[in-house]
């Protein structure tokens, strides 16, 4: 059926397709897997307020027919709660499948270079670095070896990622030849 005119054959959702009619049936597309993007995303400019999730679940209530319900109160979660891994999966399968393709990421990072380079020598604006200011999660906006280390809120995982991400700055910086 095509716009909902014609002839055709329409089966619910579920419903087992017969034999002889099975070549007719086109191939579901498999889902696209996850994978990491080759630019860090660039930061939101937030303004106003900030969103909030729900404290509670949903009450639905009548009035002057049921009573309404209190809202339960929110506990964090704790260290024996049941967690959801599947993201983690995903995204830990996603990484695999990175470090079993380097070649093609740096070729995929070639292309974005040279497209970024064709579009700021013919005038038009174009994202000029892969990076965005900080490194994504971390607290330090820069790597300072020389630093008095008595900083609040600052651990060594933030120091790690700040240094990280220094080095990705330098290496941006200084293109040499291709030693691959």
């Amino acid at each position: 059926m095509r716009a909902g005119v014609g002839t055709g054959i329409v089966l619910r959702p579920g419903a087992p397709v017969p034999p002889h009619l099975a070549h007719l049936v086109p191939p579901k597309a498999a889902p696209r897997p996850l994978s990491f993007p080759l630019l860090d995303r660039l930061p939101r400019w937030r303004i106003g307020r900030r969103w909030r999730p729900a404290a509670g679940v949903p009450r639905i209530s009548i009035s002057g027919v049921t009573v309404r319900a209190a809202v339960p109160a929110w506990r964090p979660p704790q260290p024996d709660d049941p967690l959801d891994a599947g993201r983690l999966g995903l995204r830990l399968s996603a990484l695999a499948r990175a470090l079993d393709d380097l070649p093609g990421l740096a070729r995929r990072f070639q292309c974005w270079q040279a497209r970024r380079d064709r579009a700021l020598a013919a005038g038009r604006s174009h994202r000029v670095t892969p990076l965005r200011g900080r490194p994504p999660g971390g607290r330090l906006w820069r790597y300072d070896p020389d630093a008095w280390g008595g900083r609040r809120n600052i651990r060594d995982v933030d120091e790690i990622l700040a240094h990280a991400h220094a080095l990705a700055h330098h290496a941006l910086r200084h293109r040499g030849p291709d030693t691959s």
